[in-house]
């Protein structure tokens, strides 16, 4: 998309004597092409620092035309019912870019084109830049890539640096003259696990700021962009992102300066950098209207009509008149289907609109409902046997099982993501797990009228085979006047878990019952 400015549409002006009038010729625009991740492409009502780029094109006098294949930013997921998870080894669903979100509400109508995609890898994007290159024909690269790779183990600081050099080549290859900015990377604020984040951010920050020099041309020279630097985003707190890392407003003007000042003094553009105000936009945040909680033959259906810029909504929830639950954050969809209750439990729900910054946040909204589900139970008799590199599993059927749902959990691995896959049969074959952890097994069943609560299954340890040595150094502690038992063991690393029995010594007839698994 071109735009002219009026400041700058009259650069050039020429007196035609034929015609004795006036005639305007625009001064010839750059053209600039974003390519970045979800820091670039932003979320339904940012402003985004794509817009502020813009803006001190503007008010530096300078044409711009922005290019790419997207205009927006990601939307949210539309509200719908939850559906079985996808089927073991089937195709996966060709991946679709959501970027037909909106912008600030008060954001001028802009040039908004990019190339910047959440989630987007240096790895992924080294492939689609010639092509992207060849269409669009930038004059400037503007690259925002890197964390991705480094944080979901794509790639190390090796990796993602000759991820980057295959970008530049394969780009500079569509366009010999291209002019490059690529920015370093980000921290964000620690995760639990991730020690090592930190540290291979400055390791990749050190070799780009090296090899960049080595990798510019006086063809098609390369600049780099001190995100890092420039980010007020640190290990103990993120004051320029809504979730310890991507931008809220006073990050999206961060990130532009760090653009501007390279692009003013180095490729001689604009009046100077862009200057971050003191005072940012703060983000609107209205409650939720027209809030439901519906009974349905799914279990308890929570809506309400979605809340433009919100980037989730947060949640307590209550049974049978309990104690509220701590603050849960829902995600950006304005829905909640629980399925997992039980006949004749009372659910109360509070929801507020999330807005970004810890203290951007609506007022409360709430409601309440008396479940009676009508999902199917979890199947019967299900056997585990762990493997080499997992676990095989087998369960009786359910009548009326359309699919079943196989749970599976790492146990020990703190903030480990609960795995689920769908099984059209009675057994199934889990591989890839690591050797020597536990992981939960549970199978929960769906029918046309949905899924239902799980049934947990026998633990498994990946890697062990036959039977683990008893508990040894087995104690009873009663406590309460013998009201409750507390039973301590010395277990082995080969167990994936323990049974426990139990009968009435008062009772002679009273035979060892299965209680509960540990």
């Amino acid at each position: 998309m071109l735009v002219y400015f009026p400041s700058i549409l009259a650069a050039v002006l020429a007196l035609s004597q034929s015609s004795k009038a006036w005639t305007i010729y625009p001064r010839a625009s750059i053209k600039v092409m974003v390519v970045g991740d979800s820091i670039s492409h932003g979320l339904e009502g940012d402003y985004t620092w794509r817009y502020r780029l813009w803006q001190w094109f503007q008010s530096s006098g300078v044409a711009v035309d922005f290019a790419g294949p997207y205009i927006g930013t990601q939307q949210p997921n539309e509200a719908a019912a939850p559906s079985p998870p996808a089927l073991q080894n089937a195709p996966a669903p060709p991946s679709i870019v959501r970027s037909s979100g909106g912008y600030a509400a008060d954001a001028s109508s802009f040039d908004s084109d990019h190339f910047a995609v959440w989630g987007r890898q240096v790895a992924q994007a080294k492939g689609l830049i010639n092509g992207m290159v060849k269409t669009y024909q930038p004059d400037y690269l503007l690259v925002e890539l890197g964390f991705n790779d480094l944080g979901w183990f794509i790639s190390g600081p090796d990796g993602t640096l000759a991820s980057m050099k295959t970008l530049v080549d394969n780009a500079r290859a569509a366009k010999p003259d291209l002019k490059f900015v690529i920015a370093n990377v980000p921290y964000r604020t620690h995760i639990g696990g991730r020690d090592d984040l930190p540290i291979i951010t400055d390791q990749y920050n050190a070799l780009l700021a090296d090899a960049i020099p080595k990798w510019s041309t006086s063809t098609s020279p390369i600049k780099l962009a001190k995100f890092r630097e420039n980010y007020s985003c640190e290990l103990d707190a993120c004051p320029a992102g809504h979730d310890g890392l991507h931008p809220n407003a006073l990050g999206e003007y961060q990130i532009a300066h760090a653009f501007t000042q390279v692009l003013h003094d180095d490729y001689g553009l604009g009046n100077g950098a862009l200057t971050v105000p003191a005072t940012v936009p703060t983000r609107p945040c209205p409650a939720p209207l027209n809030f439901k909680v519906t009974s349905a033959a799914s279990g308890i259906v929570v809506t309400w009509d979605k809340v433009y810029g919100a980037f989730g909504y947060q949640a307590r929830t209550q049974t049978n008149g309990g104690a509220w639950s701590d603050i849960a954050l829902w995600g950006s969809t304005p829905r909640n289907d629980n399925t997992w209750v039980v006949d004749g439990e009372s659910l109360g729900y509070m929801v507020r609109s999330f807005c970004g910054d810890p203290d951007i946040t609506s007022d409360w909204v709430s409601g309440s409902a008396v479940a009676h589900p009508q999902t199917p139970p979890g199947p019967s008799n299900i056997v585990t046997h762990a493997t080499a590199d997992g676990y095989q599993v087998s369960w009786d059927p359910v009548v009326g099982a359309t699919s079943y749902d196989l749970i599976t959990w790492d146990q020990d691995t703190p903030g480990s993501y609960i795995g689920e896959v769908g099984i059209e049969g009675t057994s199934a074959t889990i591989s890839h797990l690591e050797p020597g952890h536990h992981y939960l097994v549970a199978v929960a069943t769906w029918t046309s009228v949905g899924g239902g609560l799980p049934r947990i299954a026998n633990s498994v340890r990946v890697g062990s085979s036959g039977a683990p040595p008893p508990p040894s150094d087995f104690r009873v502690l009663t406590v309460n006047e013998g009201a409750t038992v507390h039973m301590k063991w010395t277990g082995s690393d080969a167990a994936s878990g323990y049974n426990v029995w139990s009968r009435n010594i008062n009772n002679a007839s009273d035979t060892l019952k299965k209680g509960q698994s540990t």
